[in-house]
């Protein structure tokens, strides 16, 4: 197998790694009814984002459409990491609520055991990583020139 078939296969495993990160945190957030509240709703869109940058790419793949993806993906990771954050946040809150005088090490157990998992909301920053990945493996453009002439048989 050439490298450069090698490159193209990575990065197809690549994107369907990233697509079912995507597609997996779908059906997580419907079957924990992550959607009580409209801020809620934010990570079924980042899914859609991510999901759809890895569609674009693969019906027009070129620099123009990379850019694009790589954008949209940075999107979907810092929308991914504030999600941690209110997880952290609902924690911290939910921690104090129930004992004020709560002490650090107990708020430090707490905060990562809560009742809002805390790395749940992150796994999107995964996916984002794994497509960021395909896009490194691209083989590289041939140099113009004359293609080398086959070795006589």
């Amino acid at each position: 197998m050439s490298a450069p078939e090698r490159l193209r296969r990575l990065r197809r495993f690549l994107q369907l790694a990233a697509v079912g990160v995507f597609l997996s945190t779908v059906v997580e957030l419907l079957s924990v009814e992550h959607y009580d509240e409209l801020w809620q709703f934010a990570p079924f869109v980042l899914c859609a984002l991510g999901i759809g940058a890895v569609i674009a790419d693969w019906r027009r793949p070129g620099p123009g459409s990379e850019r694009w993806v790589r954008g949209t993906l940075v999107v979907v990771a810092l929308g991914s990491l504030l999600g941690v954050y209110f997880h952290l946040a609902g924690n911290f809150e939910f921690a104090r609520e129930i004992d004020p005088q709560i002490g650090e090490w107990s708020l430090a157990k707490d905060l990562v055991s809560g009742g809002n998992p805390l790395l749940a909301s992150g796994v999107l920053v995964v996916g984002g990583a794994l497509r960021g990945g395909a896009s490194y493996a691209r083989a590289p453009p041939r140099a113009p020139g004359p293609t080398p002439a086959a070795a006589p048989a």
